[in-house]
């Protein structure tokens, strides 16, 4: 018994440390708004793309700018 109770606790630290690892890599972009990025990381400021609604993945520290929302 003990042994399936350690199983399901490193299970469950797992599924946990894997959803918030995720969502430091997607970002949502609400329907009928758009959003640009801009990345800090290179210090290349504002991207030239803009990203229609939907999910998108990133790379943290690049943050993401929605005008609309503010």
């Amino acid at each position: 018994m003990n042994k399936i109770l350690n199983l399901m606790m490193k299970a469950g630290v797992g599924l946990v440390g894997t959803g918030l690892l995720f969502t430091q890599f997607t970002f949502v972009v609400d329907g009928g708004e758009k959003a640009i990025m801009f990345d800090s990381l290179t210090g290349k400021g504002v991207r030239k793309t803009i990203l229609g609604e939907g999910m998108h993945f990133k790379i943290p520290f690049i943050y993401v700018y929605n005008p609309l929302s503010y």
